[in-house]
């Protein structure tokens, strides 16, 4: 089968979908292939996390980068707000916070540098020691000695999301093929 798009997108998961959805959305003609079923691959055994938080491992970007990469979480997190109102449908969608756990005193350095790091740049965060942490999460292992909370992350349901962006796609014309794998692409 050959087929022609001024946009094509390769794959059916969320990031796939959401494109086929932004793109319609703003009147411009895409086609979506999925050699599969729509969400069934990697989006679909992810836990759903949304995460705005930052991990050490992107403290230690240069400053610029780690600013306006916050400035992208941040508006992420505002769209998943709204997302579910855009969409008409329930996607899951719940904000009961996320921990970064410490174990060690050297996690504890690490998560305090973490706290102090993100407030700076406008992020809602804070350092909840052992007794807080295990008020807020009595299941979680007695050794653990305190955790980054940030009340802004949260999850949706990845089974959810991908359908959802696809019919709202279809409706503004994107054009959608699934079990149909790409053998190639000419320009």
């Amino acid at each position: 089968m050959s087929d022609t798009s001024d946009f094509l997108i390769i794959g059916g998961g969320i990031v796939g979908c959401a494109s086929a959805y932004y793109l319609s959305k703003d009147n411009v003609e895409c086609l979506l292939v999925e050699r599969g079923e729509i969400n069934r691959g990697g989006t679909a055994a992810s836990a759903g996390s949304l995460h705005v938080q930052m991990w050490s491992g992107e403290m230690r970007r240069e400053d610029t980068i780690a600013s306006d990469f916050i400035a992208v979480k941040l508006e992420a997190a505002r769209m998943w707000q709204l997302l579910e109102a855009e969409l008409g449908s329930s996607l899951g969608v719940r904000y009961a916070g996320g921990l970064l756990v410490a174990e060690s005193s050297a996690d504890v350095d690490v998560a305090m540098q973490l706290v102090d790091y993100q407030k700076k740049r406008g992020l809602d965060v804070e350092f909840l020691g052992s007794r807080e942490l295990h008020d807020m999460a009595a299941d979680l292992a007695p050794h653990l000695l305190g955790a980054v909370f940030c009340p802004m992350d949260g999850s949706a349901d990845p089974l959810l999301i991908g359908p959802a962006y696809v019919r709202h796609a279809v409706r503004r014309g994107a054009r959608v093929r699934t079990h149909t794998e790409v053998v190639a692409i000419e320009p």
